[in-house]
């Protein structure tokens, strides 16, 4: 699979197929783990399941108070 590194907000992504998380049993606001080897012929990613974070439910809900109350300047902000 070929992806193009692409930028979200202030920071870079690749976007994955959602075939290819059902496949790796990753879903939509699951934690991971991400790790990059250095290799002759490449880099080698590895994601991996990352249980050790845990979501705070309280921040969760202020965060989606904040995104809907604020949507509107978010989005032109996101456009600057």
């Amino acid at each position: 699979m070929a992806q193009k590194i692409i930028k979200i907000g202030s920071s870079q992504g690749i976007t994955l197929q959602k075939e290819t998380l059902q496949h790796a049993g990753l879903g939509m606001g699951d934690f991971v783990r991400v790790e990059i080897a250095k290799t002759k012929k490449g880099n080698i990613i590895t994601i991996h399941p990352d249980t050790s974070i845990s979501p705070n439910p309280e921040l969760s809900d202020w965060t989606k108070r904040f995104i809907k109350k604020h949507r509107t300047s978010l989005e032109a902000l996101s456009k600057k």
